[in-house]
């Protein structure tokens, strides 16, 4: 009875076999992300290199940690200063060109703003309500979630408020707020150009 028990059933030698084939295909199709690294040896992937470190030897427990392999991925994790910084320009430069569309929204809100005489003026000049609703501190989803009725109230207020306490200004008052409000929106704020 106990040599049925112990033998291979056919069913289950072919279902061997085939995850067998399947784990060799997956090792041949990884085997350029592999690779060996003679130094890692059992006591240095396991606790046992921890017994004779401070601290760490106190108490024999299989599912610790390695110290010296979490120091080792750490050290090669450590980013190059240079890197660091260009980053930091990259970042800079990524967010330029995202504020980009927004800075030459304000310059032609300013272009067309220009033939008002008075703060009030602007809600009459066709083509500028989208720059004048950023300037406003709109966001394209506010945009979309409001009515005309209830946009153009809010630039009412927006200019009772903002613009007409600004004088003869609020070209240059609508401008910059448009370049922030643009900013603000691509998630960084966008700088006024001299």
């Amino acid at each position: 009875m106990n040599s049925k028990k112990n033998e291979i059933q056919p069913e289950t030698a072919e279902l061997r076999n085939e995850i067998a084939a399947l784990d060799a295909d997956l090792t041949e199709d990884f085997k350029a992300q592999f690779s060996t690294a003679p130094f890692l040896s059992r006591k240095t992937v396991s606790f046992q290199g921890n017994k004779g470190k401070p601290a760490y030897g106190w108490y024999k427990y299989k599912e610790a940690f390695s110290a010296e392999l979490v120091e080792y991925f750490y050290s090669d994790l450590v980013t190059a200063p240079e890197d660091i910084r260009a980053g930091f320009v990259a970042l800079a430069l990524e967010r330029s060109r995202q504020a980009t569309p927004f800075v030459e929204q304000a310059r032609a809100l300013k272009v067309s703003a220009m033939s008002a005489k008075r703060p009030k003026d602007l809600l009459d000049i066709e083509g500028i309500q989208t720059a004048l609703l950023t300037a406003a501190g709109f966001s394209e989803k506010a945009t979309k979630q409001t009515t005309e009725k209830d946009q153009i109230r809010a630039l009412q207020d927006f200019i009772e408020k903002f613009l007409e306490p600004a004088g003869t200004n609020f070209v240059e008052e609508s401008e910059s707020r448009a370049y922030r409000s643009g900013g603000d929106r691509r998630g960084s704020l966008a700088t006024t150009p001299a």
